[in-house]
């Protein structure tokens, strides 16, 4: 009987090892792909160029502000840092999305 039991926790801690690979890789997947097609990799740094008085109101539309604040949460949520700079940058992005 203690074999029986033995065999059934065996088993069940198998099953769920098992179970959370595949999820994981499934999940990892998913955001290599999501990744790839934005032209980011995770872990990479990446870029957002704002109006020049983009917290001033009535310089930057609704709309334009709504989509930079949209991409610095896809890029977190694919693990990768976010620098938010002004229009006035005039660097290069190096290696930076």
């Amino acid at each position: 009987m203690l074999e029986n039991i033995a065999i059934g926790l065996v088993t069940s801690l198998l099953g769920g090892a098992f179970v959370w690979v595949w999820e994981r890789a499934k999940r990892t997947r998913a955001v290599n792909r999501r990744a790839e097609f934005f032209g980011v990799r995770p872990g990479q740094a990446g870029l957002v160029v704002l109006a020049n008085k983009y917290n001033a109101p009535g310089t930057t539309s609704h709309r334009d502000a709504r989509a930079g604040m949209e991409l610095a949460l896809l890029a977190g949520e694919l693990g990768c840092d976010v620098l938010v700079e002004t229009g006035d940058f005039r660097g290069s992005n190096g290696d930076r999305t």
